[in-house]
């Protein structure tokens, strides 16, 4: 078995789940999950939720409770804010709405900007785009140019790297912009150009951010990996190792990468020393531990330093983190002690990784097929099921979940019945879509539990062949 195989097993990208059904129903009809994406594909269910949420807010803002009786700027920012930090986004937007005439009298004010981040934060498209749509129609372009870069964030925040550019292309950056806000620009900027697999162009952006810059490492990092991207690796080390030396100390995690990266960098130039020492680097309590654990066990692999791999594997073996680094140590330990011949304590190992791959498999198989066969009436178990289940976000899911707890929260009987029947159902075609991709998510990481499962099997049958 070549040590090279480890380095192109993917990544499994998850997420955590937390939404629950807005009505109790006593249906016991299962989900079908094949339909999913042709019920209502991502770009209709971003629009009907703008628009539904938007008529939510607008009747909400009728009440009593959410009217301020002083309607001064900064008064309304401090009671939205305070909404916002108390989960009541429901108040918040509709205090926005209620309120549209002070806005508009403020329009220049740099509080707005700040608002509009607030009014993204809760998914709130509709309530957003009617601050910007003050703002373009009597804002200066300075203005303009703040309700822009807010909503260039939020959409690269969900990697919808088109839209963020043309948010982005609205704004003369250089001009328009603070200078912090301006060098963000420029790494949304040039994450959008290295999506698109468009490198070079890419590090002419993170060329305009200066040293003196909080968001210069961010950017050194990103040049590196566009220098990677095109196998420039000389350039890449030279970019993250100046990068390290501009690193400020509440940057830890981005130097922790950076670290990450240099490592797996020179591993895969034939550099397993330095690698090593990288990896090294990387803080015991940083999110990138495990893997830089892991790339010390392959860089000691590769040096054939086998007590050292082992080491390192056995102790990754004792992390409980819901983490691809940590499965694949089981192969990797089992593998190593066959190079030292320990073959009772190989044997041992390759049986404890395929039990250990068997029971992931096997857990899969039970979560996607009750994902399948899913009801209203076993959604929300099934939902902390599948949160024990994925490794980290990802921005699409992360999205439908937001959209979900708003829908939740937003159906009460406060609303009209017209717009809670609408609610309803748009709830259910997101959920539909929602357990379709959470389906998704969960086949990838059992073909990749299944690969280690038949790698493990064929290791042990493998030693035992030796052995006769």
């Amino acid at each position: 078995m070549h040590i090279a195989i480890f380095l192109l097993l993917a990544t499994i990208n998850s997420m955590s789940f937390g939404a629950s059904n807005p009505r109790d129903e006593k249906s016991n009809s299962s989900v079908n999950l094949s339909s999913a994406n042709s019920v209502m594909p991502q770009q209709k269910i971003d629009e009907e939720f703008k628009k539904i949420t938007t008529q939510a807010y607008r009747e909400l803002a009728t009440l009593t409770a959410n009217k301020l009786q002083q309607t001064d700027l900064h008064t309304l920012i401090t009671e939205i804010a305070k909404a916002s930090q108390a989960k009541d986004p429901e108040r918040a937007n509709s205090l926005v709405l209620t309120n549209l005439p002070t806005l508009q009298k403020n329009v220049n004010e740099k509080e707005l900007q700040d608002l509009t981040a607030l009014v993204l934060k809760q998914s709130s498209i509709g309530v957003a785009e009617q601050i910007v749509d003050l703002v373009k129609s009597q804002g200066d372009v300075y203005a303009q140019a703040k309700q822009h870069f807010e909503f260039a964030k939020y959409e690269a925040e969900l990697s919808h790297w088109d839209s963020a550019l043309t948010w982005l292309r609205k704004i003369d950056i250089a001009n328009e912009l603070s200078k912090d806000n301006g060098d963000e620009a420029y790494i949304i900027y040039g994450a959008a150009l290295q999506f698109k697999k468009k490198h070079r162009e890419a590090i002419t952006y993170y060329a305009h951010i200066k040293q003196d810059s909080a968001f210069y490492s961010i950017a050194q990092l990103n040049t590196a990996l566009a220098y990677i991207r095109q196998d420039w690796w000389t350039d890449a080390q030279l970019t993250i190792e100046q990068a390290l030396g501009a690193v400020r100390k509440e940057d830890i995690e981005i130097a922790n990468r950076l670290y990450t990266i240099l490592g797996f960098s020179q591993l895969q130039q034939g550099f397993y020393r330095n690698a090593r020492e990288s990896f090294r680097n990387v803080k015991i309590k940083s999110i990138y531990a495990n893997r830089a654990l892991l790339g010390v066990g392959m860089a000691a692999l590769n040096q054939e330093d086998f007590i050292g791999a082992i080491n390192a594997f056995g102790q990754l073996k004792t992390h409980s983190e819901n983490d691809m680094s940590v499965a694949q140590s089981y192969l990797l330990n089992a593998y190593s002690l066959t190079k030292v011949n320990q073959t009772a304590e190989a044997s041992a190992s390759y049986t404890e990784a395929i039990n250990y791959y068997d029971k992931k498999t096997n857990f899969y198989e039970n979560l996607l097929s009750d994902i399948k066969n899913s009801t209203p009436a076993t959604q929300p178990q099934l939902i902390s099921r599948i949160n024990q289940a994925i490794e980290k976000q990802e921005p699409e899911l992360t999205l439908l979940e937001a959209q979900l707890i708003t829908l939740s929260k937003l159906n009460s009987d406060s609303l009209s019945t017209n717009t809670r029947l609408q609610i309803d159902k748009l709830y259910s075609s997101i959920f539909l879509v929602y357990l379709s991709k959470a389906a998704d998510v969960m086949t990838k990481n059992q073909i990749a539990f299944n690969s280690y499962l038949n790698q493990s099997r064929f290791g042990l049958t493998k030693l035992y062949d030796a052995n006769n």
